[in-house]
């Protein structure tokens, strides 16, 4: 097999984001803990699975931890994002 071919698709992320004076802004996609990005076929579920995992950062929310959204940590609820998945096969 030829080393460029390559396969793409689409899928959806969740984008970390978190803004502190102590270390700026942050955003990655968040992962599995063996470090494979969470991914999902439609903008719904992604969606869906940050309600569930992270609610409490909602600030509309009734059980938003507002301590967290504070200095030192300012994280902020994720948010779905789309992302390009690039397979190249060896």
């Amino acid at each position: 097999m030829a080393d460029n071919i390559k396969h793409s698709t689409e899928a959806w992320g969740v984008l970390w984001r978190a803004n502190s004076k102590k270390h700026g802004r942050t955003e990655h996609l968040v992962c599995h803990r063996k470090g494979v990005p969470h991914l999902f076929p439609t903008r719904e579920e992604a969606r869906s699975w940050i309600w569930k995992v992270y609610r409490h950062l909602d600030p509309d929310s009734d059980s938003c931890n507002y301590a967290l959204r504070k200095e030192p940590y300012g994280w902020r609820l994720p948010k779905a994002v789309k992302v390009v998945v690039t397979v190249k096969e060896k």
